[in-house]
């Protein structure tokens, strides 16, 4: 099968020609550096050289640079007995497969399960032990062929169950330590390509590659997803057509009982599915919005009323349900919704309204409901848009956050200025150190939190983790709450002791905290208990300038900071005394 061939059976998504990959990947290098970058470390026990290309091709497709380095062939043990420089990498991968693992002498019978696993997370936990940022495994693909036939297959000593034993194994040691743990499904990747355009048995023989490059660009696109996490890069809504885009037919000529929305039943079938996919995702934190050409009237008994409709109410983050123009409310629900544009992803069945947002709202990722409507269930899942590496209690009631911040617009209306709203919010701040609880939630904002966000610096769990053990770091959170009920976890505070100095390294809020000045009361508190604790002459901060932080550019020189440097990133100095710290009269807080 030719590599031409192989393409054109490959997932729309994914590009399997490593020819074409490395000549978009030179033409975006000759266009000028990137302005963010991963660093990718593999270690691996076969030649996955070919990797390298597909995942430069995906990560530049996003604008950020991908610098990757491998580590001998084989030598993993001797790699990290070495003390190789892992904690200079943002990934690691631990890339694996079976044969090289079995011991000359256990090769003939396959190798003892047991002993593999044992092996295999012992270099998972040596990995570990070397780095702070996000360890990536894979699991091993069962024998393509079963030597022993289906009555043999079902035999623990047979090659098939050893290794479904040994994955198994691998899932609950990834379990135990995620999220700095990850697993990628070689078996299911295998099934996503195809055999032949998956496994080259001759070059794994001759090179000990036994990969195709279409296998190898499934993989590296798994790879890209989790980096895209990390970098900051995933979607957080998702707005959403109705007609023919969540149920099958027009509800206004229709009816209710007349469209398309069945749990048992195809065309039907295929809308529920893809509402179950939606209703995961509103769970996972993702904010789900509709906008359609449509009675209101009509949307609101298909969520309220049929018996299929799995999408409610209490799903949405908000919504546009008129015959205005698609763009116009969209561009309102964003900016209501305080994300950037390059947050969204928009689907609709509709060609000319695809068409309309492409033009009007270029940043705005579009798709099309499938014309074969059994893909439709598949359609958020294919590519990853929405990954994240955690899910954490404010993503789970999202919805109903927003749902909150909608009523206090409401009421904000009726007020003469905003301070006298704001006055009235009955606002609370809890200030704290952050503690191993927080782990997770501190890291997730780093990685998303794009607006309000001084230096958008992105940290992984063990990155934060280890910041806490350190007696020169110290990190705070923020909780807020009003009298229309909790905002949740939404501001994060690093500073590092610099002998007689203190630097602010990550400041950043949610966009749903905003508007409050929280952000203020936050600063005065964290600035006060770490004069108290460290005593520092002087303190230091940064603003590194991306497309997105416009916003907080000239934040630090309220609080009385001088510019030392100017640029893309500006420095900052204030001596001690010289600080501006003014508490937030209506703000009530709870400092720890």
């Amino acid at each position: 099968m030719t590599v031409a061939q192989r393409t054109m059976g490959a997932p729309s998504h994914l590009l399997f020609d490593v020819v074409e990959a490395l000549r978009q990947v030179r033409a975006r290098e000759a266009a000028g550096p990137c302005t963010k970058s991963i660093r990718i470390k593999v270690l691996r026990n076969y030649s996955a050289e070919f990797v390298e290309p597909f995942l430069k091709y995906y990560f530049g497709r996003i604008g950020v640079g991908c610098t990757v380095a491998f580590g001998g062939y084989d030598t993993i043990h001797q790699e990290l007995l070495a003390g190789d420089g892992l904690r200079d990498h943002d990934l690691v991968l631990l890339s694996l497969v079976l044969e090289p693992l079995q011991a000359a002498d256990e090769a003939a019978a396959g190798g003892a399960a047991g002993d593999i696993l044992a092996r295999v997370t012992g270099m998972i936990d040596l990995v570990l032990e070397r780095t702070a940022a996000p360890v990536v495994l894979n699991t091993f693909i069962r024998p393509i062929l079963d030597a022993e036939g289906a009555a043999g297959a079902v035999r623990a000593e047979s090659a098939s169950s050893r290794v479904a034993e040994i994955n198994q194994g691998l899932r609950a040691h990834a379990r135990e330590k995620a999220p700095r743990c990850l697993l990628i499904d070689f078996e299911r990747l295998l099934m996503l390509v195809g055999l032949e355009a998956a496994i080259d048995r001759r070059m794994g023989y001759v090179a000990g590659a036994p990969f195709r490059h279409g296998f190898l660009s499934a993989y590296a696109y798994e790879v890209f997803r989790i980096g895209r996490a990390l970098a900051g890069a995933a979607k957080k809504c998702l707005i959403l057509d109705c007609d023919n885009t969540l149920w099958g037919g027009v509800v206004g000529e229709v009816g209710l009982e007349g469209i398309d929305l069945d749990r048992n039943q195809y065309p039907g079938k295929a809308f529920y599915d893809f509402q179950k996919a939606i209703v995961r995702l509103a769970g996972e934190g993702v904010m789900v919005a509709l906008c359609s050409k449509n009675n209101l009237d009509d949307v609101m008994e298909v969520l309220d009323r049929h018996p299929h409709c799995l999408l409610k109410r209490r799903h949405l983050v908000g919504y546009r349900i008129d015959w205005q123009d698609k763009e116009r409310n969209i561009e309102a629900l964003v900016e209501e919704l305080n994300i950037g544009m390059d947050a969204v992803l928009f689907v609709d069945d509709s060609p000319v309204e695809r068409e309309r947002i492409q033009a009007f709202l270029p940043d705005i990722t579009v798709r099309t409901v499938p014309k074969q409507l059994y893909d439709l269930p598949l359609l958020l899942a294919r590519e990853g848009l929405f990954d994240k590496l955690a899910v954490t209690g404010e993503d789970e009631k999202r919805a109903r956050l927003y749902q909150a911040e909608a009523q206090r617009r409401e009421v904000a209306a009726a007020f003469a200025s905003v301070d006298e709203f704001l006055g009235s919010l009955e606002l609370k701040a809890r200030i704290e150190p952050a503690n191993a609880s927080r782990v997770p939630r501190v890291s997730q904002l780093t990685q998303k939190t794009n607006q309000f966000n001084l230096t958008t610096r992105r940290y992984s769990e063990g990155e934060v983790a280890a910041m806490l053990a350190s007696a020169d770091y110290a990190v705070f959170t923020l909780t807020a709450g009003d009298k229309f009920g909790d905002i949740g976890l939404t501001g994060v505070f690093i500073a590092r002791r610099n002998q007689d100095e203190a630097v602010v390294d990550t400041l950043l809020m949610s966009c749903r905290a905003l508007g409050r000045k929280l952000e203020r009361q936050f600063v005065v508190t964290c600035i006060e208990a770490l004069d108290r604790r460290w005593q520092p002459q002087r303190w230091r901060a940064e603003y590194v300038k991306t497309r997105k932080n416009g916003q907080v550019a000239a934040f630090w020189p309220t609080f009385g900071f001088i510019a030392e440097a100017d640029g893309e990133t500006t420095q900052y100095v204030a001596e001690r005394n010289a600080l501006r710290l003014e508490q937030v009269p209506y703000i009530q807080v709870e400092a720890r």
